[in-house]
């Protein structure tokens, strides 16, 4: 990473702490460790700048970039969305673009809805997504996962969270974190 990037990206945090009662760190980046758009662990610059970014006054950080979903990492009480996915998706029913192929995992998602309480995340509740494919006017809109999909998008989520030491329970096709 740039440091000139990071110092400012920093500073930015930093500024808006002091001006604002919630303060949300999005950033866009494609980066994994791999190279692989769908390899669910993040390129190494990535935690740092994270816990970088809560350190100096984020109460959550959003990465978005990858179009799958990748884990949820916990640092000092905050919630690190590594990557949510796509929320909207809309190719006209196509299953590919320029040569790439959209797989399955491109078409699903979790809402997040966290609760906070003394600036802590005190409850995370996810719900499972699914993002229609489809030609029709409702093609690229998202809807609840049906109980199947929504329980192996959860199970799938939990396990890519586990690596970053976050425990995600399933309770009637909702996962729940509970810092």
């Amino acid at each position: 990473m740039n440091q000139s990037d990071e110092s400012a990206i920093i500073g930015g945090v930093k500024e808006a702490r002091e001006n604002a009662d919630f303060v949300v760190f999005s950033i866009h980046a494609h980066e994994t460790a791999s190279g692989n758009g769908e390899d669910p662990q993040p390129a190494g610059f990535e935690p740092m700048l994270f816990h970088e970014a809560i350190d100096a006054g984020a109460d959550v950080v959003v990465r978005n970039g990858p179009h799958v979903l990748n884990g949820i990492e916990i640092y000092k009480g905050k919630p690190i969305f590594y990557s949510l996915g796509s929320l909207f998706f809309d190719f006209q029913g196509q299953s590919s673009y320029g040569g790439v192929a959209f797989s399955d995992a491109f078409y699903e998602t979790v809402v997040p809805v966290v609760t906070y309480q003394n600036g802590k995340a005190a409850d995370i509740k996810l719900y499972p997504m699914v993002i229609e494919s489809s030609a029709a006017p409702t093609g690229g809109a998202p809807h609840p996962a049906a109980p199947d999909r929504a329980k192996r998008i959860l199970e799938h989520l939990r396990e890519m969270s586990a690596g970053f030491g976050t425990e995600i329970k399933i309770e009637n096709n909702i996962g729940i974190i509970r810092p």
